[in-house]
């Protein structure tokens, strides 16, 4: 299961502090004074050793203590109590995949908020990905229950078979408002063609996709809206999984998955979508240089290096993650910043500043199962603009939360610091069955064997699943790095 942040909320929240850095600097007009090159040597390597000692100070900064982690942060379910019972059904496809079915379909839980009728109060949007199974808008009912209002509001029957209309299933949505109306409007990226669910404001939403350019078959796990060139209107990037030359019921090839475990190149085109007004986008992929085919499963929008613009960091599977720096909204330049060598099956990026130091850093989640594979999740800290890279100081719990999926940062104790919320597992079936083994035999086969679903060995009733942790920042000096603990 997916968490995400969406909308304004999470992906350009800053962005007008952007723009008020900007307009202040130009007003000040500062006029430098001019070294000589032996003295402007000295100020670089000073500036080169400042950083790295504040890299270090970082990596060894003292958390504390667990206990304390565990004093401050109680959760409570209240699923039940609040009106929403929600459950996700997974996709039923080709009976060719018949054999795998748990592995390919386990995808598309999803849960997005925003305030859709602008009463101040954040609402729940739930997708579910088998035909003919609604998806959910839990409408807050400001006393602690949630009312599910899909059906009237034309947000729940969007998963349906065949090509016409918006055939194809939910995995997963965000929120923005792409015509500045004052409304969050909805986009469902899909297995098949996504749809753009246009807000009215009057508790009802209008299915503008033909008209608005973005009907597109694809296999998309991942979407994030922003205003990559500082227009003013919101603009939307779609993470490709799959290609998009796959449809899922009817196959015409058993050669869909991954051509290797750590570099794989032959997923899904992302594609990049201008918002040119008027309910209308066009395709600027290529131009701007973000057609990824990483198998990205998840991408997050912010200005990571502080030049006013804001850029695109991907979680892809099967490979490295991947950061493309904004160049003032004209292209996009993929950055070498610690990043293109670590390969690991990145599912999520949460960002946070997690020593508040007004900067983004990034949480992807990976897998850890112990006796099987251990990759690790990444904290990346973000020293772009003193060392042009991320540094990775995960540890412990923090690295190793199973098979992690979802991810948020938030400050659920009011205490300053962002605590880390990490959703993990994969599928539970026979808990004394485990697919791990059958995998890793083809996992050791050669690429062009692997890339087949048909040589995979069936899943039958095997599991895969790991618990849920909670992350807690700390400040005591007992850990080895700066890091978070994790609360079971």
């Amino acid at each position: 299961m997916s968490l995400s942040r969406v909308g304004p909320f999470g992906s350009f929240g800053s962005f007008g502090s952007w723009g008020e850095k900007l307009t202040l600097l130009r007003c000040i007009g500062y006029s430098l004074p001019v070294f000589p090159a032996s003295w402007r040597r000295v100020i670089v390597t000073a500036a080169f050793l400042a950083a790295v000692v504040a890299v270090v100070a970082l990596d060894h900064r003292a958390p504390g203590s667990l206990a304390g982690a565990r004093e401050t942060i109680r959760l409570t379910e209240v699923a039940q109590q609040s009106g929403i019972d929600f459950v996700h059904q997974p996709a039923t496809l080709d009976p060719q995949l018949a054999h795998i079915t748990p592995h390919v379909a386990a995808l598309g839980a999803c849960v997005s908020v925003s305030d859709v009728n602008n009463d101040n109060w954040p609402d729940l949007y739930f997708t579910s990905s088998r035909f003919g199974a609604a998806n959910a808008l839990y409408l807050n009912q400001r006393d602690g229950t949630f009312r599910d209002v899909a059906a009237e509001a034309g947000v729940a029957a969007l998963n349906r078979a065949g090509e016409g209309g918006g055939g194809g299933v939910s995995m997963g949505a965000v929120w923005g408002d792409y015509d500045n109306d004052g409304f969050e409007d909805l986009f469902v990226y899909k297995w098949g063609y996504p749809q753009l669910l246009h807000n009215l404001g009057n508790g009802r939403f209008a299915d503008v996709t033909a008209q608005s350019g973005l009907r597109r078959w694809m296999n998309s796990n991942g979407a994030v809206w922003f205003d990559f060139d500082r227009d003013g209107l919101l603009d939307l990037y779609i993470t490709g999984y799959f290609r998009s030359d796959i449809d899922f019921w009817h196959l015409r090839t058993t050669r869909i998955m991954q051509e290797s475990w750590e570099f794989a190149s032959n997923g899904g085109k992302n594609l990049l979508f201008k918002n040119l007004g008027h309910g209308r986008f066009t395709d600027v992929t290529d131009s701007m240089g973000v057609g990824s085919t990483r198998w990205t499963l998840a991408a997050a929008a912010a200005d990571f290096n502080d030049d006013g613009w804001p850029d695109l960091y991907l979680a892809n599977d099967y490979g490295p993650e991947q950061l493309f720096l904004n160049r003032e909204g004209k292209r996009f330049e993929l950055a070498r910043a610690g990043l293109e060598d670590d390969s690991k099956s990145g599912m999520a990026v949460a960002l946070g500043d997690v020593y508040n130091r007004d900067r983004h850093d990034v949480f992807v989640t990976n897998i850890s199962e112990r006796g099987f594979l251990f990759q690790g999740n990444n904290l990346r800290i973000n020293f772009l603009k003193e060392l042009g890279r991320f540094n990775e100081i995960a540890t412990g719990v923090v690295a190793d939360a199973g098979w992690a999926w979802g991810a948020q940062f938030g400050d659920l104790n009011n205490d300053g610091l962002l605590d880390l919320v990490v959703v993990n597992g994969f599928i539970s079936a026979d808990s004394g069955r485990d697919y791990w083994y059958a995998m890793s035999k083809i996992a050791g086969a050669n690429g062009r064997l692997f890339e087949d679903a048909a040589t995979w060995p069936a899943f039958g009733d095997a599991s895969h699943y790991r618990l849920s942790s909670l992350c807690k920042p700390t400040v005591a000096s007992r850990s080895p790095r700066g890091s978070h603990y994790c609360v079971p």
